[in-house]
């Protein structure tokens, strides 16, 4: 198992131990996505 030596707070969810700031920036765009997908499935329905 990869280590998570990197401390940051991804502005969408819970998440704060990343292996690295590259492993956190790919986290947070995905997760922003995720979340914008989500938005705007709700505002179809």
């Amino acid at each position: 198992m990869t280590e998570r030596n990197f401390h940051a707070d991804c502005p969408h969810c819970n998440r704060d131990e990343f292996i690295d700031e590259d492993d956190w920036f790919e986290h947070v765009s995905m997760c922003e996505w995720e979340q914008e997908q989500d938005r705007l499935r709700d505002e179809e329905e």
